[in-house]
């Protein structure tokens, strides 16, 4: 049998034309496809289509749908409309969408997708945009205070000519992306050990011996975290 009439419309149509229902004999539903896609579009349908996914066979069929390719395409479109941003910003907000973002962010992916952010016009574009309103400018000045704050604290001897030495020592590139610097996005002195340890102990300052070039975006991603790779050979040199 290559064809089926549709109980809706009463149309006899190809087979390829009727979703497929594992409950009929056939393993075809009885509407058509047109007719089923008329039906979600209506009030009625809409209700009924919001009422299936609430269930677990819906929310099954829907984690399935988003495993496909289309089912990636469709999600990827939607959240490029402003509907998609809003809804996910709202997600963001909740306890259960800070939780899945903060693993997200620890995970390879998460921390290649972030450092590519970090480093795009996007992103420099946005932190001007926040420094200039008056939250960010509240928090540029309490970053200033800590950091002069710190900076008391711990040795800071390094000279011009020792940071144009490590600047030659490192090719001119970015330690962390290797990179190389630019006009537009300059070399800045990054912190093996940082002033001040998440723990709140002391850590080390400006010296010949704890400095590394970086770009701004990539000495911001690594904050006052341990680069324990770089830390490691540290240790070796100080030997």
């Amino acid at each position: 049998m290559d064809t089926k009439r549709c109980s809706k419309c009463g149309k006899v149509k190809p087979i390829l034309e009727f979703p497929k229902d594992k409950n009929r004999k056939d393993g075809l539903y009885t509407w058509c496809k047109q007719c089923c896609a008329e039906y979600k579009a209506t009030p009625a349908g809409k209700a009924s289509q919001k009422k299936y996914m609430a269930t677990p066979a819906g929310k099954a069929s829907q984690k399935k749908y988003m495993a496909t390719p289309a089912g990636k395409a469709s999600q990827k479109k939607y959240k490029a409309t402003p509907a998609g941003k809003a809804s996910h910003n709202k997600y963001n907000a909740t306890p259960a969408g800070k939780a899945s973002r903060k693993k997200y962010l620890a995970s390879p992916a998460g921390k290649a997708s972030n450092n590519k952010y970090n480093a795009s016009p996007d992103r420099k574009a946005s932190n001007n945009k926040y420094n200039a309103t008056p939250a960010g400018k509240a928090t540029r000045a309490r970053e200033c205070h800590t950091r002069r704050a710190n900076g008391k604290l711990v040795v800071n001897d390094l000279t011009d000519e020792q940071w144009a030495k490590r600047l030659k020592e490192n090719n001119y590139c970015c330690y962390r992306c290797g990179k190389p610097f630019t006009i537009d996005d300059p070399a800045t002195r990054d912190h093996i050990v940082p002033p001040k340890l998440k723990n709140g102990q002391v850590g080390l300052g400006l010296t010949f011996e704890n400095i590394l070039p970086a770009h701004r975006s990539c000495n911001a991603s690594k904050s006052n975290n341990l680069d324990m790779g770089r830390l490691n050979t540290w240790f070796v040199l100080l030997k």
